[in-house]
């Protein structure tokens, strides 16, 4: 266990080569893999591509895993105090990989992406903690999208999944797919590792 989740659930970190060890603390775990996230961010800052090139989705799915991580450990894993100065940072480093101007509207920008809003992964957070980490530890290995997890629960007979439609009800994700508790993978496509 660390910080009361699982090591299990710490693999996420494996793509960006982040370690974490059962004999560290959490302070120090925090410390080292504040390292490699930010020598990770300089990677994806300079990688390089072009239109006929490497496909900018490559970096998306970067960005998207690094989302999921940050809506699973929490800002101080970024150092960012806080959801909103991270999203901020996530808005400046999209805009910065796309080539796009400082006036592109950030709500536009992460919709022609299909990306969920910093906010929104923050106020998921509790669902994904909920249900693979103190619900069943195991869980992480193979519920992959928000989708799957919403199906684990209602498979249980529990009453979770209404929690979960309520919630992404107040994400105003309502319109865009979700039924009876379900929501698609386009809706809510980033959470997903």
């Amino acid at each position: 266990m660390i910080n009361h989740a699982t090591i299990e659930v710490t693999k996420l970190f494996d793509y960006l080569a982040v370690r974490f060890s059962e004999n560290l603390s959490w302070d120090c775990q925090v410390r080292k893999a504040a390292i490699a996230l930010k020598q990770a961010a300089g990677a994806i800052m300079r990688f390089k591509y072009k239109a006929g090139g490497r496909s900018v989705s490559i970096i998306l799915n970067i960005y998207a895993r690094k989302a999921v991580a940050e809506a699973l450990y929490g800002p101080e894993l970024w150092g960012f105090p806080n959801v909103r100065a991270l999203q901020v940072a996530n808005k400046k480093i999209l805009r910065t990989l796309l080539g796009l101007g400082l006036g592109t509207p950030l709500k536009a920008l992460y919709a022609e992406l299909n990306l969920t809003l910093i906010s929104e992964l923050a106020a998921i957070r509790p669902m994904l903690y909920w249900t693979r980490v103190v619900r069943n530890p195991r869980a992480a290995e193979y519920l992959e999208t928000l989708e799957e997890v919403i199906a684990y629960s209602g498979s249980r007979g529990c009453s979770w999944g209404a929690f979960v439609k309520k919630t992404l009800e107040n994400l105003r994700l309502k319109d865009l797919g979700v039924d009876q508790g379900r929501a698609t993978k386009e809706t809510v496509g980033l959470i997903k590792d």
